[in-house]
C-alpha cells in the first residue's frame, strides 16, 4: 500500500509492504534540494531502510545542511503492539542528555546564577570532595566515582526509583574512594552529570522536570522535549519503548529516576530546533560557547576529547567535530553537531539489536568521503 501527500513545502510518503515493513519518509523537498538533489536523499533513505529490513535498525532520522532537512521514521514505537514509530515520537537520549545539561547549567553562568569556579560543596551539604568544582563536573576531569556501581548493593527496594536527591545523599553518606587526582585527568562519569542536576535544583529552587521545561525547552522550541525522572515509561503514545536484542520490552527500572547524565526525552525535530538555536547563538554566550567546545583535555590517539558538555573530534585538515552519543535500557543516541557546516547528523533508536551505528557511515552519508578526513 502506498499513499502520496504533496503540499508546496513538503512531502510525505507512507509505505507498508507487509506487518514488519513500516518507515515513513519527510522531506522538505523545495529546501532540501538546495543541499541534497533527489540522489543524496535516496541515499539517506536507501541506507536507514536497508538496515530497517534487515532488522539493524530501528528509529528516526534527521539530517540537516542550513535549511534543507531529511527526515525519516523506520519502524516501531513498540514492537510488541505493532505502533509504528512517527517523526513525532520522542525517545530517552541517554548520554545525549549531558550536552542539554551542560547548557542549562551554562544558561545560569550566563545569568550570573553560579559560577563554573563555584565548589559543588557550595550546593551540595556535607559534600565530602571539597575541591571539586563545576567545571571539573562538566568536563569529567573531578575524578569522582560512578555512583551507579554503588546503587546496587545499597539501594535495598528497587520497586522505588531513585532520584537525585537519594543518589547525592547514597553518594555523600558513602563518601566512596575517587578513581583519579582531581583534574589529572579525563574520566567519563555519570556521577557528574546527576551532581550537575542536582545543582540546577539547588539555584533555581525548581524540580530539574520543571526547570527544563520552562526555562529550556519551552523558550528553545523543543516542543515534545521533557524530563522523566520516573522508574516507569511514560504512557504518552508518542513515546518510543525500549527494547532488548530480542526485541523484548525493557521493563521499569529504579534507576530511571536519576536525571542530567540521562533522562531527557526528545524527538529529532527537537533536537535539530537545539541545532539551530547553537548555530544561532540563542542558547549560551559565543564565550561560553567556545568555551563548550574547546577541547579541555589532551586528544587521545583517536583523535578524541571533551569539553563542557560535547564530545570532540579531530580531523586530519584540524577541523574539529562536536557531538555525543548515548546509550540506555534499549535506546541509542546519536546527535552530531557541525557548526563550521551549518550542518547536523540526530539518529534516535529504541532498540539495541544489529550493532551500533559507525560515526564515519553518518558523515559519509551526508559528505561523500567526510569520515576518512578523520584520524582513525
Amino acid at each position: 500500500m502506498m499513499r502520496f501527500w504533496i503540499g508546496w513545502m513538503s512531502v510525505l510518503l507512507f509505505t507498508a509492504c507487509s506487518e514488519e515493513e513500516v518507515f515513513e519518509v519527510v522531506e522538505e523537498r523545495e529546501a532540501i534540494e538546495l543541499a541534497f538533489d533527489s540522489c543524496r536523499a535516496e541515499k539517506f533513505n536507501k541506507y536507514f531502510k536497508s538496515r530497517f529490513k534487515r532488522k539493524q535498525f530501528n528509529g528516526n532520522v534527521l539530517i540537516a545542511h542550513g535549511d534543507s532537512v531529511f527526515r525519516a521514521s523506520y519502524g516501531w514505537a513498540n514492537y510488541r503492539r505493532k505502533d509504528s514509530l512517527s517523526i513525532a515520537s520522542t525517545f530517552q537520549l541517554a548520554s545525549v542528555s549531558k550536552p542539554i545539561t551542560a547548557l542549562a547549567v551554562l544558561q545560569l553562568v550566563d545569568q550570573g546564577k553560579l559560577s563554573l569556579s563555584d565548589t559543588v560543596g557550595k550546593y551540595i551539604q556535607n559534600w565530602p570532595y571539597p575541591r571539586v568544582t563545576i567545571q571539573h563536573l562538566l568536563n569529567h576531569r573531578s575524578g569522582l566515582g560512578n555512583y551507579l556501581y554503588h546503587t546496587d548493593e545499597h539501594w535495598e527496594d528497587k520497586s522505588i526509583a531513585m532520584c537525585n536527591k537519594e543518589a547525592v545523599a547514597l553518594f555523600t553518606e558513602l563518601k566512596p574512594e575517587i578513581y583519579y587526582t582531581l583534574d589529572k585527568r579525563f574520566d567519563y562519569c555519570n556521577t557528574n552529570y546527576m551532581l550537575l542536576a542536582s545543582i540546577v535544583e539547588e539555584v533555581s529552587g525548581e524540580s530539574f522536570e520543571t526547570y527544563m521545561a520552562n526555562h529550556f525547552f519551552e523558550p528553545l522550541q523543543m516542543h515534545l522535549a521533557f524530563i522523566n525522572s520516573s522508574m516507569e515509561r511514560p504512557s504518552d503514545g508518542s513515546v518510543a519503548t525500549g527494547h532488548t536484542h530480542r526485541m523484548r520490552v525493557y521493563e521499569p527500572f529504579y534507576l530511571n529516576g536519576t536525571v542530567g547524565d540521562k533522562g531527557v526525552y526528545a524527538s529529532v525535530d527537537d533536537l535539530y530546533a537545539l541545532h539551530k538555536a547553537l548555530r544561532n547563538g540563542e542558547v549560551i554566550s559565543d564565550s561560553l560557547y567556545q568555551l563548550m567546545i574547546t577541547p579541555a583535555s589532551k586528544f587521545n590517539r583517536r583523535g578524541q576529547s571533551y569539553g563542557l558538555g560535547w564530545r570532540i573530534r579531530r580531523m586530519e585538515n584540524g577541523d574539529e567535530l562536536t557531538y555525543h552519543n548515548g546509550w540506555w535500557r534499549g535506546f541509542r543516541s546519536y546527535f552530531i553537531h557541525l557548526p563550521e557546516e551549518e550542518a547536523t547528523i540526530i539518529v534516535l533508536t529504541n532498540t539495541v539489536k544489529g550493532k551500533f551505528i559507525a560515526q564515519d557511515e553518518l558523515l559519509d552519508l551526508m559528505f561523500a568521503n567526510y569520515g576518512t578526513d578523520f584520524k582513525s
